[in-house]
């Protein structure tokens, strides 16, 4: 049902938009920049989160396409997200250009708007014009919002006519139920109420737990109702049908035992009551119970349980209105978000540990207390959702701020290498390779137009030559010591031996001053290739590192945003946070009112009670003695 949104839900919202709009998900971001997913991929991810109840993953999933069901779904995301203006716009749209089951679930669709809104006549237009053509699966849920539109109206009777057309299922049930509770309101006798109740729980299909719950408040009205009209019988059967572990028990298990009381079956109705004493002391029908039961040991004649009774309901009320006077402290010290909604030190609190779960209330007993209550259901909601913001928020800031910090080393860490690069060193280097390298090209053009066998000679033929040069000096050492022959001898020997390694380097020559050439002609290309690559290292290096000073301006606006942002969501969070307190106390000091009331009602009883037993004995003792002087 759409509901009207406070103007906190709607700065929540807002926040919510900026702050997803400054930051998308790699695979958003992958997806935006590069090749979008399939349309069938696209849209199933978009209607999985709708049906998920993620309202705002599926607006941001919608694929762009000219699809009519895509177009709704879309339109029905920033409906229940609670952007109705958006929304409109969609459904006006579709119902101008869709298909006539598109044009009918767009006018059923504006009819839930505007009957959010109240704008109840508006909203019958809209239903009407769209029951038609409407698709089956919405059919019941429209009859739901008509009947009900029309209850708004207090055209009771054309509600009942078209609920009378709606078949089993949850819709029905709850506009059964509706009907009924409007049916109470408006009879001083229940027969309407009632039937309309058993209509509703025989088209209950008690498939879930909302329509188990249902149920039972089905049955505890109807039992409420029989114990007005003074039918206790069927109140007990209505009764006996709300499940023990169910939130109306309570409740439940008091109207029963006011059933058994009104037909004077005291002791049964002590039962249910002493049953009830196990619930927390705020539950519906607790406080009463504790004030019926001694009322029931009075009529039963039991004076003496009836005042231990009564003793311990006042305990009990004085002990949960001190209790109360705590959470009000606590409330207003830390606020009511952290002491329901957050864990805190509050659970150790005497009162939460004690052995009586009656008498000291659980800190749950409150919580569910402020969910139930309309006034605060929805303030809770917002404060909670926006504590999510501010932590999401904050987890945000504090990544992105790593983030700028690695930025900033690796760009300052980058100028330091820079410093450390030294490419004139690097250069001149290489300038002196190049200058060997012409040398090398001279000597070897020097050789070739010379012929000069051992300037390309390979290193094992210069080794050689060198080695026969050392023998000739060392003849020339020790050719005093030899004879005239022996030296004629050995130069000859080592003639010979030259002659060979000469002609080995004839041989190869050719082949070795081809190979010198072009390993020349390679060193020559190597050089030319690591100057150019320095030179583009030096134009690289002028240019700075753009790409990560690039990112960072990125990364700091979108820290700065962050903050921006989140420091809106804080004053919108304090007042929120306010508005809540001030909530949750009046509703604190009205249980405590309540209270205190039940205690002085206890002690007015009690006190009533001992002048009727003091009286009782005064009369018994005055009978005695007159009986005594006869």
């Amino acid at each position: 049902m759409t509901r009207l949104l406070s103007p906190y839900y709607w700065a929540g919202v807002f926040t919510v938009l900026i702050s997803c709009t400054c930051f998308a998900s790699p695979s958003v971001a992958d997806n935006a920049k590069g090749t979008p997913l399939p349309e069938r991929l696209a849209t199933g991810m978009m209607l999985f989160e709708l049906h998920q109840n993620n309202y705002f993953d599926a607006i941001i999933r919608t694929p762009k396409t000219a699809d009519e069901q895509v177009a709704l779904s879309l339109a029905d995301s920033l409906s229940h997200f609670g952007l109705t203006a958006q929304a409109k716009k969609h459904y006006e749209m579709l119902r101008a250009k869709g298909g006539a089951k598109t044009k009918a679930s767009s006018h059923f669709r504006l009819g839930v708007i505007a009957y959010g809104e109240s704008n109840w006549e508006q909203a019958l237009q809209w239903f009407n014009k769209a029951e038609k053509n409407i698709d089956k699966a919405l059919l019941a849920e429209l009859r739901y919002y008509k009947a009900r539109t029309y209850m708004q109206l207090e055209q009771y009777s054309t509600a009942a006519e078209i609920l009378s057309k709606m078949k089993t299922g949850s819709w029905a049930a709850y506009a059964y139920y509706n009907l009924a509770m409007s049916y109470a309101e408006l009879d001083s006798e229940p027969t309407r109420s009632i039937i309309s109740l058993r209509v509703a729980e025989a088209l209950n299909p008690q498939d879930s737990a909302p329509l188990v719950e249902l149920k039972d408040k089905t049955s505890l009205s109807a039992g409420y109702l029989s114990v007005q009209a003074e039918d206790y019988d069927k109140a007990l059967s209505f009764l006996n049908n709300v499940r023990v572990d169910s939130d109306l028990a309570s409740k439940a298990l008091y109207m029963h035992g006011v059933a058994n009381a009104s037909k004077e079956y005291y002791r049964a109705a002590i039962q249910s009551w002493y049953r009830v004493k196990k619930y927390p002391l705020i539950d519906p029908g607790v406080a009463d119970a504790f004030l019926a039961i001694p009322y029931a040991y009075d009529k039963e004649g039991y004076s003496s349980k009836a005042i231990s009774s009564y003793l311990e309901a006042i305990s009990v009320f004085d002990k949960e209105t001190r209790n109360i006077d705590k959470i009000i402290s606590a409330v207003s010290d830390k606020g009511a978000r952290e002491v329901f909604f957050e864990s805190s030190s509050f659970d150790d609190i005497e009162w939460f540990l004690s052995d009586s779960i009656a008498t000291n209330t659980p800190k749950v007993a409150y919580f569910k207390l402020i969910m139930s209550d309309s006034r605060l259901h929805q303030s809770a909601k917002q404060s909670i959702e926006l504590e999510m913001l501010h932590q999401n928020l904050s987890l945000w800031e504090r990544n992105l701020t790593i983030y700028d910090d690695m930025l900033g080393d690796r760009i300052n860490g980058y100028y330091q290498r820079i410093k450390k690069t030294d490419t004139q060193k690097r250069k001149q280097r290489l300038k002196g390779i190049a200058l060997q390298a012409q040398k090398l090209e001279k000597s070897l053009a020097d050789a070739d137009k010379n012929q000069d066998l051992l300037a390309v000679s390979a290193g094992h033929t210069m080794r050689r030559f060198e080695s026969i040069d050392n023998l000739n000096a060392q003849l020339e050492k020790v050719k005093n010591k030899l004879t005239s022959r022996e030296r004629q001898h050995f130069r000859e020997r080592l003639g010979r031996l030259q002659g060979l390694v000469m002609w080995e380097a004839k041989e190869q020559y050719e082949r070795n001053l081809r190979l010198s050439k072009e390993t020349l002609a390679s060193l020559t290309k190597e050089v030319a290739r690591y100057e150019q690559n320095l030179n583009n290292f030096e134009l690289l290096i002028a240019k700075g590192p753009k790409r990560l000073e690039d990112l960072k301006s990125r990364v700091s606006a979108y820290k700065k945003r962050v903050k921006e942002v989140k420091q809106n969501v804080d004053k919108v969070r304090a007042t929120q946070d306010k508005a809540l307190n001030e909530k949750i106390l009046a509703l604190l000091h009205e249980k405590k009112s309540e209270f205190v009331t039940y205690h002085e009602t206890a002690q007015q009883r009690l006190a009533h009670l001992y002048e009727f037993v003091a009286m009782t004995q005064y009369s018994i003792e005055n009978k005695a003695s007159k009986g005594g002087e006869k």
